[in-house]
């Protein structure tokens, strides 16, 4: 019998991961939305399914209804980004604040958008992510099968920062995303 497998596309952030974005980018500020979820690994008590499909809601609209500050997580599919990060630059011309978890690939037309609209982006070094397998929570055998990303879509930051990059060791990120966790 051929043991079945799982979508790659929908295995979960690491909640460390997460948990830095949040304190990284947000500074004290909490995500409300994670675009890109299931009922297994939704980072955020309000989340789009992919049944749901993010891509065809007005993210900014939705919440503005919730709270002042539109804050977004989005880890998309690795396999399709193209679709969300145009997304989120939409969304950021309106005022949303949207970061993104995304596999390092700058031969791509999304990464040189993330280049062209971002705010910052911070390139995970020396190890990458391992995802979480969203049934049983358990790490994946190894991390991705490309290096990581974090990307920032902030206007107002951009207009006044312009794009600023950065590297940060995996250890740093863990470190960072798991300060004040138990």
């Amino acid at each position: 019998m051929k043991k079945q497998t799982i979508d790659t596309d929908s295995w979960a952030t690491p909640w460390w991961a997460f948990r830095f974005a949040e304190k990284y980018f947000l500074q004290g500020y909490k995500f409300l939305l994670d675009a890109t979820a299931s009922e297994l690994n939704a980072k955020c008590k309000f989340f789009f399914t992919k049944e749901q499909n993010a891509l065809k809601k007005d993210w900014f609209k939705i919440l503005n209804s919730i709270w002042h500050k539109q804050t977004v997580w989005c880890n998309p599919p690795y396999s399709k980004p193209l679709p969300f990060v145009e997304k989120a630059i939409e969304e950021a011309e309106k005022g949303v604040v949207t970061v993104m978890l995304l596999n390092t690939d700058n031969s791509t037309k999304w990464f040189n958008l993330c280049v062209q609209h971002a705010a910052k982006i911070v390139f995970v070094t020396e190890q990458r992510i391992t995802f979480l397998n969203p049934e049983t929570g358990e790490e994946a055998k190894s991390g991705g099968k490309r290096p990581s990303m974090y990307v920032l879509f902030d206007n107002e930051r951009r207009k006044y920062k312009g794009l600023e990059t950065v590297y940060l060791s995996i250890h740093k990120i863990k470190e960072i995303g798991n300060r004040g966790e138990k």
